[in-house]
């Protein structure tokens, strides 16, 4: 993956500890870790951002809680972006940016 996902790492096990974990999306148990969550994305770009996203934040979070806040924040970031381009990239190293995502997915 192009960018450094240690600070969504952080910022959503910070998330996760300060919220409960009732995200109303079904979980990667329901086999929905390759299923399509967007639709303005290409959609080799939704799974790298995912599947990088679960596997950072599986341990600390769990991979049920990790797929529903990473899901949850990719579909925030493909509102902003049409796809993981440098500028998506840019925003997503922005700590700030991320908590702010991440706040929407309690």
């Amino acid at each position: 993956m192009k960018f450094s996902l240690y600070s969504l790492f952080s910022l959503l096990l910070l998330a996760a500890c300060n919220s409960n974990t009732n995200v109303e999306t079904k979980g990667a148990s329901d086999n929905n870790t390759r299923q399509r969550v967007g639709s303005r994305w290409p959609k080799e770009d939704e799974f790298e951002f995912i599947d990088g996203c679960v596997e950072k934040a599986k341990d600390a979070l769990g991979e049920d809680t990790a797929f529903n806040y990473c899901k949850c924040i990719l579909l925030q970031v493909e509102s902003k972006f049409d796809s993981l381009s440098s500028e998506a990239e840019a925003f997503l190293n922005d700590p700030d940016q991320v908590a702010s995502l991440a706040q929407n997915c309690k």
